[in-house]
């Protein structure tokens, strides 16, 4: 956390960038595009935990991508929030969905929200807060970028 209490994560992926800021609490975010999903299945085993192998063992083409890859956002958010990015073996926390939405029993004091932003297109915020307040907002910039080197 930055000095003043203020916490601010990045992620970006073709196409997008996405932003969070925090006042207090500490904070994650983590973007998947479309070219992340062919890989998703491959690396399935080093980043699932074994209640989430379990789970995916039956889901079968999109649905089951579309599961690996909130996984893998909710994992990197956290660990961008921890602090840590991927200094901790993903594959020791385990994400389960129900009535709160998405929990992981090893960050009890962390809240998740995942959003497909486009298709293709999954976002995940990971916060350390009691009551947090996760306010979603778009802001499109079309930027032409010339340099010269």
């Amino acid at each position: 956390m930055a000095a003043g209490g203020a916490s601010v994560s990045i992620s970006h992926t073709k196409g997008y960038l996405a932003a969070a800021r925090s006042e207090g609490a500490k904070i994650g975010i983590d973007l998947s595009g479309p070219e992340d999903l062919p890989h998703l299945t491959a690396a399935a085993p080093a980043f699932l935990s074994p209640q989430e192998a379990k789970v995916a063992e039956h889901m079968t083409g999109p649905a089951l991508l579309a599961h690996l890859q909130h996984l893998w956002v909710l994992k990197e958010a956290l660990l961008k929030g921890i602090g840590i990015g991927l200094g901790l073996d993903p594959a020791m926390l385990a994400f389960g969905y129900g009535p709160e939405g998405w929990t992981c029993p090893k960050a009890r004091r962390w809240r998740f929200e995942t959003r497909q932003i486009a298709p293709n297109f999954v976002c995940a915020v990971a916060i350390k807060a009691e009551q947090p307040q996760i306010n979603w907002g778009t802001e499109v910039a079309v930027r032409d970028w010339n340099y010269e080197i």
